[in-house]
């Protein structure tokens, strides 16, 4: 079992988040190192970051989820659009429920809100993280969805925004 920090690992494997995330998952993951858990990384882009999880998470199954075919290729990978709500029930049937959930996908408000929506309601006692909620460019706006971060604050679950990760409990 590695006794490394996230920051480490993710130095280690070459992993794309921001050193600010890396902190902060130290901190919010902390009580679910030593257990058995479920957790789903929609976005994997090169995969560096499954295997961080895989190394921190000792007794955890890793999942993830990505677009890109050529991104999909290990074990635990499944394609297919996060927005994809048929998509997202058959990795729930496949491999969930799920403790953690990370989001850092698209980017797109209306693909944060609905993969929240059907993976968050099936989801065990953990975490649900949305990564990168900073985007304010106006090609992430969708009509019909607001800001997550404004959309976050309406949720009846207990949550919190740490700089621009957003991390709602599921107890």
């Amino acid at each position: 079992m590695s006794e490394k920090t996230i920051v480490e690992l993710c130095k280690e494997f070459k992993a794309h988040k921001y050193l600010y995330c890396q902190e902060q998952y130290d901190v919010f993951f902390a009580p679910f190192r030593d257990l058995p858990v479920k957790l789903l990384e929609i976005g994997i882009q090169s995969g560096g970051s499954l295997n961080v999880w895989r190394n921190y998470f000792s007794r955890g199954e890793i999942y993830g989820i990505d677009v890109d075919p050529a991104c999909c290729l290990s074990e635990g990978t499944f394609c297919g659009n996060q927005k994809d709500t048929d998509f997202l029930q058959y990795v729930i049937n496949s491999v969930g429920p799920f403790n953690i959930v990370i989001d850092d996908g698209s980017h797109y408000n209306s693909d944060q809100q609905v993969s929240f929506n059907t993976l968050f309601p099936t989801m065990e006692k953990g975490v649900y993280v949305i990564e990168d909620m900073h985007d304010d460019r106006p090609e992430f706006y969708c009509e019909g969805y607001i800001h997550t971060k404004d959309w976050m604050k309406t949720l009846p679950y207990r949550s919190c925004i740490v700089q621009d990760i957003g991390f709602i409990f599921k107890e």
